[in-house]
């Protein structure tokens, strides 16, 4: 599936080898492998077999946004406090995935 960023600190973290910007070491290998499996998979319910991703749906209102977003988000674990949180784009057989942030939780 394509992967598209919201914005260049997360692209340069999947694949920039020396940018870490707000994350540490850890989070930033847990995200590339993130991005290896969403580049993976062919439909968004591939995500629901990876049970250690803890792919989900989310409801109501992120914190860091003010207005509540039109597009349905979801996310999935990096580890017991940041999330990659991110939106699927176009149609069932051309979807993409929005990369929109990742998230401290707690």
């Amino acid at each position: 599936m394509k992967v598209e960023f919201n914005n260049l600190d997360l692209d340069n973290l999947a694949f920039d080898a020396t940018f870490i910007g707000d994350w540490n070491w850890e989070i930033k290998r847990r995200y590339q492998k993130a991005i290896v499996v969403f580049q993976a998979i062919t439909r968004r319910e591939s995500l629901f077999a990876m049970s250690g991703m803890n792919f989900e749906r989310l409801s109501g209102r992120r914190k860091r946004h003010k207005k509540k977003s039109a597009s349905k988000e979801y996310s999935v674990r990096l580890d017991r406090r940041w999330r990659i949180v991110m939106t699927f784009l176009g149609p069932l057989e051309t979807e993409s995935i929005l990369i929109l942030d990742v998230e401290d939780y707690h």
